[in-house]
């Protein structure tokens, strides 16, 4: 017959680590990052310079430019209001002469 039982002892030392468990679900996404900063606007035109030894005008890139300068004006709009009519002008000299009937 067995007698009763006595005091716990103290633990042991900690044994080797075991194996890797199974990878754990996906987490959420994180937060969204900041802007970034402002672009140049739209109707920016950068025309590289021509060479310094070039001599008179280089008509490919004038053609360039004027197409590039067209396409950033748009069309026209709509006619505006007509404003409020001026003062009347002074009365005019009736003058008659042959000279202007006869060439």
């Amino acid at each position: 017959m067995p007698g009763e039982t006595g005091l716990r002892g103290l633990p042991g030392e900690h044994g080797p680590p075991g194996p890797p468990g199974p990878k754990g679900e996906a987490g959420r996404d994180g937060l969204d990052g900041m802007d970034g900063i402002v672009g140049p606007p739209g109707n920016v035109l950068i025309i590289p310079n021509a060479p310094s030894n070039s001599k008179g005008p280089d008509n490919s890139m004038q053609e360039m430019i004027k197409q590039a300068m067209a396409n950033l004006v748009g069309p026209r709009g709509p006619m505006g209001l007509t404003g409020l009519p001026g003062p009347s002008g002074m009365p005019g000299k009736l003058f008659f002469s042959l000279k202007y009937f006869f060439f």
